[in-house]
């Protein structure tokens, strides 16, 4: 931490190496999370643009990426975004969570999906 950044420690979040180029366009690391913090597998994640030219992956229980539903880590990623974009998360016709993202090329960002409601 420099100056007067601050740090926040995210817990029970599941590492594994991700071959991920960012093509200069940026990328987002997701983590669908229930009302106390732990992940949710099983959830579908989207873009609510139809529009939207993102490619959206989830990262299975193996470490690998998929197009499928979250693995027991929660973790998904988001590569080729265009513009800022809101993407949710459904698992069981149920909307688990939702944010919006921004853009900065070559940068990383990490979004969190919370289940604030409790579904």
């Amino acid at each position: 931490v420099q100056g007067d950044r601050k740090s926040t420690r995210l817990t029970g979040v599941q590492t594994c190496a991700l071959p991920i180029s960012l093509h200069g366009r940026g990328a987002v690391v997701g983590l669908v999370r229930d009302p106390s913090g732990q992940p949710i597998a099983g959830a579908d994640v989207y873009s609510e643009d139809p529009e939207s030219r993102a490619i959206i992956r989830t990262i299975s229980d193996d470490g690998s990426m998929t197009t499928g539903p979250t693995g027991s880590s929660g973790m998904f990623v988001v590569l080729q975004s265009e513009t800022p974009e809101t993407f949710a998360a459904v698992r069981d016709g149920e909307e688990v969570g939702r944010a919006s993202s921004g853009r900065l090329p070559g940068a990383l960002f990490v979004m969190v999906l919370q289940d604030l409601a409790g579904h």
